[in-house]
């Protein structure tokens, strides 16, 4: 389960940061484009498999 939030964050950021990049001429729009397309790839292969998941000692969380 840990792997999985690693991954879903790391997507995330892969999703959010290179626009900050590009904003300040570091990298291309191209370049961007890639890294938004596998950071919401990967966000939205691994993120369903954590995300409001019945905790297994008997605490539900809020739905």
């Amino acid at each position: 389960m840990l792997v999985l939030k690693i991954l879903s964050f790391a997507g995330l950021i892969l999703t959010v940061i290179p626009s900050f990049f590009v904003f300040a001429g570091i990298i291309s729009l191209e370049v961007n484009k890639n890294l938004m397309i596998i950071g919401t790839i990967l966000w939205f292969a691994t993120s369903p498999f954590w995300i409001n998941k019945e905790k297994t000692n008997g605490v539900q969380e809020n739905a």
